[in-house]
């Protein structure tokens, strides 16, 4: 059994989960009122973390580099372990054990109705749905620590933003929603690191006539050194993937025969690009436009310079 490192998780970043978390689909399929309940019943159980076995390549590097992030970073948790598969399998038989554990895995391959392929997921171990999954935009012979850093801190600022909405009065909105305006403010004091493979030619002219603060037009190293580091004062950009899980559908076969079942995969519904904190890992500001077109494996979506234009305006 392990005791995380810390348990304050601040709520400067709950509005901004919330919507983050609208395109998605298990939003869509589970509604608000669940996600929440489930949410704040995460929070409340032992979290099981479940390590690779050998369906994936590079397994027992992948398990250091989790355990690892785990043990730096997980703050939802007091009590939490790691285990294997079958032992998951094991507990999730036994019906009293099952409801008085959550769980965190990752998943090369995708369930219909469920998850998609290459996410981290988090649930219920009595739930056969799991509550909510995200993304890791790499392919899995090149992951990194912060590629999993990442993606783990995702999924807890969505847990921690659904858990505690119940609790929110009319004046806690108010109050959040000036700490937000707060934290997009406060990107002014820090050197923002915007990703090169999203900016064209247009955006450059704009930031070096336009934007007033400190900035730099990085590769994704660089980005993931800060993110590493935890580096004070800087902030950085970087995109999400809201993707649906696969599902199954009926169609009738073309010449009249009977009607066969069809699984469709894994669909992406959109890419978010947000500035983070390099600190914190808390999401500052999410731009307005999300995009649609993605290569799987390396986010490779241009912004547009309008979407910098509302960053400016909002600063100033």
């Amino acid at each position: 059994m392990h005791l995380a490192k810390s348990f304050t998780m601040k709520k400067l970043t709950t509005l901004l989960a919330l919507v983050l978390l609208i395109s998605t689909s298990t939003y869509a399929q589970m509604g608000m009122k669940k996600l929440m309940e489930e949410s704040k019943e995460i929070k409340e159980r032992i979290l099981l973390v479940v390590l690779q076995d050998d369906e994936i390549e590079n397994f027992e590097q992948f398990n250091t580099t989790l355990k690892s992030v785990i043990d730096n970073n997980w703050v939802l948790h007091e009590d939490y372990k790691f285990i294997s598969r079958e032992e998951l399998k094991t507990l999730r038989k036994n019906k009293k054990e099952a409801k008085n554990h959550a769980y965190l895995m990752y998943s090369s391959y995708a369930v219909v109705n469920n998850f998609p392929e290459s996410s981290f997921r988090i649930g219920l171990l009595d739930k056969k749905i799991c509550t909510h999954f995200q993304m890791i935009d790499s392919d899995e012979d090149t992951f990194n620590t912060v590629d999993i850093l990442f993606t783990i801190q995702r999924l807890q600022e969505i847990v921690t933003g659904l858990a505690d909405y119940k609790k929110m009065s009319k004046s806690d909105f108010k109050n959040i929603s000036k700490k937000q305006a707060e934290q997009v403010q406060a990107i002014k004091g820090k050197t923002l690191l915007i990703d090169e493979d999203i900016v064209n030619d247009k955006t450059r002219k704009l930031l070096e006539s336009k934007y007033k603060y400190a900035y730099k037009i990085v590769s994704k190293k660089e980005i993931d050194n800060a993110i590493a580091k935890k580096e004070k004062d800087v902030a950085f950009t970087k995109a999400i993937i809201q993707a649906s899980a696969p599902t199954r559908s009926n169609k009738r076969n073309t010449l009249g025969g009977e009607a066969i079942t069809v699984r469709n995969s894994s669909s992406i519904t959109a890419i978010i690009h947000s500035i983070y904190d390099a600190e914190t890992g808390n999401a500052i500001y999410a731009f307005n436009m999300p995009k649609s077109k993605v290569v799987l494996g390396g986010i490779n979506s241009k912004m547009n310079h309008k979407d910098f234009e509302e960053l400016i305006d909002a600063l100033d």
